[in-house]
């Protein structure tokens, strides 16, 4: 259900997205972490919790080639890469989430480079 918070951008979904966010961001930084993967676990994606033994690239490039769709069936492979989207989470609060009847969010990946911009500007 975290998903569907991106289909709306009222108050409540930023500031609830925004919150978690952040939370998200400080224990990555305490942990090295350059950038974080969510995804659900049943469905299309549920496979990409079995590749947790992988090292951090390995596990990047598994989900970013959707290889977690092998499992599936020629038609939801075929459905997953064409209408599961990919999306940084910062898209959400920049609006440039790729909406269009029928797509779905499948991964969300967060490197936060924009808010470690923001810590860091540059003169």
């Amino acid at each position: 259900m975290w998903v569907h918070r991106f289909e709306s951008t009222d108050e409540v979904n930023w500031s609830r997205l925004q919150e978690y966010r952040m939370q998200v961001y400080e224990r990555a930084k305490v942990f090295g972490c350059e950038q974080v993967i969510y995804c659900a676990d049943q469905g299309p994606t549920e496979s990409i919790y079995d590749g947790m033994d992988m090292g951090a690239e390995e596990l990047l490039a598994y989900v970013r080639d959707r290889r977690y769709l092998d499992y599936k069936s020629p038609e939801d492979q075929e459905v997953g890469r064409r209408d599961g989207l990919h999306i940084q989470y910062a898209d959400y609060f920049k609006g440039t989430i790729p909406w269009r009847e029928g797509v779905w969010i499948e991964v969300v990946f967060d490197d936060f480079s924009d808010l470690k911009e923001a810590e860091c500007p540059t003169s």
